[in-house]
């Protein structure tokens, strides 16, 4: 599995991951922040990636166009602290 970080996430995370998602990219990487969800998106499916986020649009994105096959979004939620 590929995966495709959002500019939401560090890109000091994908040298920690490679060894596991070997070809895994970030989208600073790949030239596109600060562009449209869209754009990303097509990104994923030509790629053949995963998205990872935290960016709860790319949950309704993901709703609008869940008839394209094979793309997975993996959403990150912030950890409440223990109290």
């Amino acid at each position: 599995m590929k995966l495709l970080l959002d500019e939401n996430l560090s890109a000091r995370v994908l040298p920690e991951i490679l060894d596991l998602y070997p070809f895994s990219s970030h989208v600073g990487i790949l030239g596109l922040s600060k562009t449209p969800d869209s754009v990303i998106w097509e990104q994923a499916r030509t790629g053949s990636f995963c998205i990872v986020s935290k960016d709860s649009d790319f949950q309704l994105e993901l709703a609008v166009q869940k008839a394209l096959k094979g793309q997975v979004l993996i959403q990150f939620r912030p950890m409440q602290a223990k109290r």
